[in-house]
């Protein structure tokens, strides 16, 4: 109980269970180095990376054989037995080692970063206009050049949606439209959110996501129940 309470000289009881469930959780493994004491095997439990932690071998007798790398330049790996690690491990292939969440969870993070990162250009620098007016003729380059820097400084933004962008010459109107919610982007973010929790088996309750929240006495049923 006391090396639960306080695992090594940097952690709390606390910190290191947290810290186990985020490698665990982001990694699929979360390993830790069994110090042994004067008196006591094992004295102390120092976490080591995941990226730099694995299984390599299992032992005639059924029992692993792990490698770590350190970080410092120039350490050779070192095989460390079973005894010497404890493992935490989530779902697994192999019954060795857990498999890296975020690989599984690639694809869906990848759609939703990407989601993101459009939401945050086109806020930024999208030109959201209600129309824009196009040349009757040829425009050398010195005037393209002034005309799409009037339209990136005059109308780009959130804060000119809704604008006419008008460029000074004599032009043809033609519609613009960038209908994000024919797109069903806010849909999509929805979508990503619900597919990464129903990947980690986390129910939205437990992230205040809002969208088919379940109520109160649901949710109160729901732990009662285990989860």
């Amino acid at each position: 109980f006391r090396l639960l309470r306080r695992p090594n000289k940097w952690q709390t009881g606390f910190q290191w269970r947290q810290y186990m469930a985020f490698q665990t959780t982001l990694w699929g493994n979360a390993y830790n180095r069994v110090m042994a004491g004067p008196r006591v095997f094992a004295d102390e439990l120092r976490p080591l990376h995941p990226a730099r932690t694995c299984v390599i071998d299992q032992s005639a007798d059924g029992s692993l054989v792990y490698e770590y790398r350190s970080p410092r330049i120039g350490k050779m790996p070192e095989k460390l037995s079973s005894s010497e690690i404890l493992h935490f491990k989530d779902l697994s292939q192999d019954s060795f080692s857990g498999i890296v969440t975020y690989q599984l969870l690639r694809n869906i993070v990848g759609i939703a970063l990407s989601a993101e990162k459009h939401a945050a250009r086109f806020l930024k620098q999208g030109a959201r206009i209600a129309g824009l007016l196009s040349p009757k003729g040829s425009l050398g380059k010195d005037a393209r050049e002034v005309a799409e820097k009037s339209l990136r400084t005059g109308w780009g933004g959130p804060d000119n949606e809704g604008k006419i962008a008008v460029l000074g010459q004599e032009f043809d109107f033609k519609v613009v439209q960038i209908d994000h919610q024919k797109g069903q982007f806010l849909e999509l973010r929805d979508h990503q959110v619900e597919e990464i929790m129903r990947a980690l088996g986390v129910p939205g309750v437990v992230l205040g996501y809002s969208k088919n929240l379940m109520g109160y006495a649901s949710a109160d049923a729901f732990f009662e129940k285990g989860g």
